[in-house]
């Protein structure tokens, strides 16, 4: 799957296609591998639902790609690095 570039550069429905084709390719990575990023993406959530200011949880963002890099690295997954690629584009 090519991986997205810009966000910004696709429509919603072609995104909604990319993530369907994604949930196929990516269906071999563990649901705690899963997990530990969403767990993130939560917190983030909760803070900005608690009326955090972008400003105060841009850090917080930023710092999921190194998670997932890390979780690619670590396991090493054809699977977790385009997991990582795919959603990098989102976070940056």
């Amino acid at each position: 799957m090519e991986p997205i570039k810009n966000l910004s550069e696709i429509s919603v429905e072609e995104l909604v296609e990319k993530a369907r084709q994604a949930g196929q390719e990516f269906k071999n990575i563990k649901i705690n591998q899963i997990r530990r990023f969403l767990d993130g993406v939560r917190r983030i959530e909760n803070r900005i639902k608690a009326k955090a200011s972008f400003d105060e949880v841009k850090d917080q963002i930023v710092l999921l790609r190194p998670m997932l890099a890390y979780a690619a690295g670590r396991k090493g997954t054809k699977e977790m690095k385009g997991f990582m690629d795919f959603l990098d584009p989102a976070i940056r």
